[in-house]
């Protein structure tokens, strides 16, 4: 048997016979009938905002509200990926809030409590069904909290 390493982090979906037609032709291997068993795929992470910008007393980023993005593209199951770091990391507690654009109203996290650190903090939200409706249909995301510098907003 032939284990034959695939690193394909380009493709979402592939089949067996995609990956034999772009290794046969471009002569990573010379034979064709063969048989692939296993496939590892990334999860592809998509960026929908970045930057800096510093949360506090409650303050607001409506960057991906009312038209920022398109949230039509989520779907149940995905996450929202948040990337903070600390103006001040020595504070004991910091808090990330998402909210739909609507009267800032609160989606079924209300809030996420953040312990601040030198370092970047990835947190993750998984919307529910609900939530993904009021982000569709209700002025989309805002993004308060306090005491934490928003860096990056990506879905997986």
């Amino acid at each position: 048997m032939i284990t034959v390493p695939l690193y394909l982090k380009m493709y979402k979906y592939i089949t067996s016979r995609a990956i034999r037609d772009y290794l046969c032709p471009n002569k990573l291997i010379t034979f064709t009938n063969f048989t692939i068993t296993k496939v590892t795929l990334s999860v592809l992470e998509t960026i929908v905002w970045s930057g800096s910008w510093e949360c506090a007393s409650w303050a607001g980023n409506q960057e991906l509200a009312w038209g920022g993005y398109d949230w039509s593209i989520l779907s149940v199951g995905q996450k929202i990926i948040f990337t903070v770091g600390f103006a001040d990391p020595s504070l004991g507690w910091a808090c990330i809030s998402p909210r739909m654009g609507k009267d800032w109203g609160n989606l079924s996290v209300s809030q996420i409590d953040l312990t601040p650190g030198a370092e970047d903090q990835k947190v993750e939200f998984i919307p529910t069904a609900a939530d993904i409706a009021h982000l569709q249909n209700d002025g989309g995301l805002v993004i308060t909290g306090t005491d934490f510098v928003l860096k990056q907003v990506s879905i997986q």
